[in-house]
């Protein structure tokens, strides 16, 4: 199914008359390739894959093979055209480095120098596609994109979440954005409040922030994605039953039921 949606990316992005889609699907249709790929193809199993590598029979005429040679050409060219790019983009970040560091010395905090630091942020909405992207979000969008999308879909949902504790709360934030300034690398970076309190960890940032490798701008909607904490305890204590984490990380006692004090006395030898 992957390989079927790549192939149709081709097609879209460089158009069926290209030669890169011509030589990749010879004519065929995006499924059939993928299908003969799948079929005929020893990359298609680990275990023929390395019989193939140990006796050496894994030829050029492999169609998993033919396939990247369709568009080695253009990736190659591609990565040599990054590589000068991304010497370009050091050389930058260097002169930015040294620009700022002579007009504010040591008052703001390093950007990305694999030190300790601290992005100071506030949790806050932005405009997105013509409306307003709320600060947090919920468990019922998880439930409204099942709704909207249905069994079987990229949205579909375990049977333990489709049917959850009575005291399970819907309206428990999962995720939310602030205005800390990250980069790629902080991803698992804790997000501390005012009382250097843990109230999420942040995992990504949302397509606006793209530019903040270059220029920070708060106020063009870039944003910091970090999950809940309130989101994970709601799911490990009511959906996953995971009372011992729970008490583990909030610092409270465990107390065992009596049905599973009762069990456990009847399982002692």
């Amino acid at each position: 199914r992957f390989l079927v949606h790549r192939l149709q990316d081709f097609q879209t992005y460089f158009g069926s008359d290209h030669s890169i889609v011509q030589n990749a699907l010879q004519g065929q249709s995006p499924a059939v390739v993928a299908q003969q790929i799948a079929t005929n193809s020893v990359l298609a199993d680990s275990a023929q894959t390395a019989q193939a590598l140990d006796v050496g029979s894994l030829s050029a005429d492999d169609p998993a093979l033919q396939l990247v040679e369709a568009f080695r050409p253009r990736f190659q060219a591609y990565q040599s055209a990054w590589a000068g790019l991304s010497a370009r983009q050091q050389e930058v970040a260097r002169q930015l480095g040294q620009a700022r560091f002579a007009i504010y010395g040591t008052d703001v905090p390093p950007d990305a120098s694999f030190s300790l630091r601290i992005a100071d942020g506030v949790v806050r909405s932005y405009e997105y596609n013509g409306t307003v992207a709320p600060p947090y979000t919920t468990f019922y969008g998880l439930y409204e994109h099942y709704a909207n999308h249905g069994p079987g879909s990229e949205w579909d949902l375990p049977d333990r979440w489709l049917n959850p504790p009575e005291g399970f709360e819907r309206a428990t934030p999962v995720n939310l954005v602030s205005t800390n300034d990250i980069t790629g690398g902080n991803s698992g970076s804790p997000l501390l409040n005012a009382d250097l309190e843990l109230v999420g960890l942040i995992f990504d940032g949302n397509i606006e922030s793209l530019a903040g490798d270059y220029i920070y701008m708060p106020d063009q909607g870039m944003r910091t994605v970090s999950v809940d904490v309130r989101g994970m305890l709601e799911a490990l204590d009511e959906v996953y039953d995971a009372d011992r984490l729970v008490l583990e990380v909030t610092g409270g006692p465990f107390v065992e039921s009596e049905s599973a004090a009762d069990a456990t006395a009847a399982s002692a030898p």
